[in-house]
């Protein structure tokens, strides 16, 4: 009869102990699929956006981007796209950035 005590209280350490791991994992997974459909939405969005409206666009600023290839540097002039999406309250947001070459 002891043995069934004993095992009882073993068995509830491990699950009270466990519970709190499973719990905390299941939340993570859950933001990181809102995060993901919010980071998807803006960046269509802003695609969309690309074509001449600003809707949703936080910051559009003058950028040459330089690619350097070997040793030829090749520069092209543009903008760059800044969007912000906010994916949960309490642990912020993610910024998405797109050029559009001139």
């Amino acid at each position: 009869m002891i043995e069934v005590i004993i095992s009882a209280a073993i068995l509830a350490i491990l699950a009270i102990s466990l519970i709190p791991l499973l719990s905390y994992g299941y939340s993570e997974t859950v933001l990181s699929g809102k995060k993901s459909v919010a980071v998807y939405k803006d960046a269509e969005s802003l695609e969309a956006n690309l074509n001449n409206t600003t809707d949703g666009i936080t910051s559009i600023t003058a950028k040459t981007l330089t690619i350097s290839f070997g040793g030829v540097i090749v520069s092209v002039p543009g903008k760059l796209f800044q969007a912000r999406v906010t994916y949960d309250t309490n642990r912020g947001d993610a910024l998405i950035k797109a050029f559009k070459p001139d």
